[in-house]
């Protein structure tokens, strides 16, 4: 009973000092983290799409009127609340200080697509942001395996089973686990609509002998992955965020 007396008393005095520090030096510390990089990455876009003559002028009516602008200032909120709660410190933010900045020059909201990318931003982490996009070829370079809708569709695996009087055999036709053909970021991506899984399965006939005896089925099973369109333009916007983080002096 003693220790356990010792043990409530210590944890009361060890509540005490988190309700004094937490809020402080891990809540505001990390959002404000991820907020300063957010702001970091939209004030260079939006000087970098005003550069030339009068630049600083133009900037500054940019950013008052994102300031001051009703719809313009709830844009900006919506992305702030994707920032405060991103799982990435460093390209999250800024993929969405990107896209967000796109938005305010339009003066429109954002597209189902454009929301899935600022939720894509705010769930994946850095790493699995940076294996998305090295997955996944360089959007400007697909050709073959483009969908009609712009779609990126990508063959994972593919099994043949053949059966008759000679040989026998099976294949499983479930879905396979994801993470071991893409990466850790998998499950994510499928969670968020990113991509989905696809299943086809072939099967024909074949008499290999030429005299109509041992006929064989013969049964394919290919497993594939489609990527919405817009991941290529999160891919777009995951190498921009990266190219956009201070690099430290050299010495």
């Amino acid at each position: 009973m003693v220790v356990e007396s010792v043990a409530i008393h210590i944890a009361k005095k060890a509540l005490g000092k988190l309700e004094d520090k937490f809020v402080g030096k891990v809540i505001h510390r990390w959002q404000n983290h991820r907020a300063r990089v957010f702001l970091e990455a939209f004030a260079q876009t939006v000087a970098e799409d005003n550069a030339g003559p009068d630049a600083e002028q133009k900037v500054d009516d940019a950013l008052d009127k994102a300031l001051s602008d009703e719809r313009k200032s709830e844009i900006l909120f919506d992305a702030y609340r994707h920032v405060v709660l991103s799982a990435s410190k460093e390209l999250g933010p800024r993929i969405i200080a990107l896209l967000t900045a796109k938005l305010l020059a339009a003066g429109r909201y954002a597209t189902p697509g454009e929301e899935l990318i600022f939720r894509a931003a705010e769930t994946f982490t850095d790493s699995e942001l940076i294996g998305l996009r090295d997955y996944l070829p360089d959007p400007q370079k697909i050709h073959s395996n483009v969908t009609p809708s712009g779609g990126i569709t990508q063959r994972l695996h593919r099994e043949k089973s053949e059966t008759g009087d000679r040989l026998r055999g099976t294949i499983g036709t479930g879905p396979i686990n994801l993470v071991d053909y893409l990466g850790p970021w998998a499950n994510k991506a499928l969670q968020l609509g990113l991509v989905s899984q696809e299943i086809k399965e072939e099967t024909s006939r074949r008499d290999p002998y030429g005299h109509g005896k041992d006929i064989e089925d013969v049964k394919e099973i290919e497993w594939s992955v489609t990527f919405v369109p817009e991941t290529r333009l999160l891919v777009e916007l995951i190498s921009r965020a990266e190219r956009s983080i201070p690099r430290p002096p050299q010495s």
